[in-house]
Formats: C-alpha cells, structure tokens, sequence
C-alpha cells in the first residue's frame, strides 16, 4: 500500500465516490483544480496505482475505481 498522503488521499477520494471516476472529476473532489497539469499528474499517479499496486482498477479507459468495486 503506498504510504504517500497523495495516494491515500486519492485512495479515500475513490473509496468515497463509490464508481468509477475520471482523473477531473477526482482533481475537483480533492482540491486539486483542474488544470491539464493537475489532471495529468493525478491520471499518472493512479495508472501508477492500477500498475504498480493493483489497487485502483481501470474499468473503462479513463474511468477509475478501487480494485474491489
């Protein structure tokens, strides 16, 4: 489990939303603002969570849920 606050924080954003998500609609819940900036670097860290720690589930491309759901 990453032990990074961004990746619990988007973690707990995807937890609470309860389906699947784009990068944008995530940016907005967590403050981020929703420049291409924000949105690319938060669309990087969750293929880096669907990649790396099979937590988070691309269940259309673009769209993102936690594994489980």
């Amino acid at each position: 489990m990453p032990d990074s606050p961004a990746y619990q924080h988007i973690l707990a954003a995807l937890g609470d939303a309860g389906t699947p998500r784009r990068a944008r609609d995530l940016c907005r819940a967590l403050d981020l603002g929703i420049e291409p900036k924000h949105i690319k670097g938060l669309r990087s860290k969750l293929k880096h969570l669907v990649g790396h720690h099979g937590l988070v589930a691309e269940t259309e491309p673009g769209l993102f849920a936690l594994h489980h759901q």
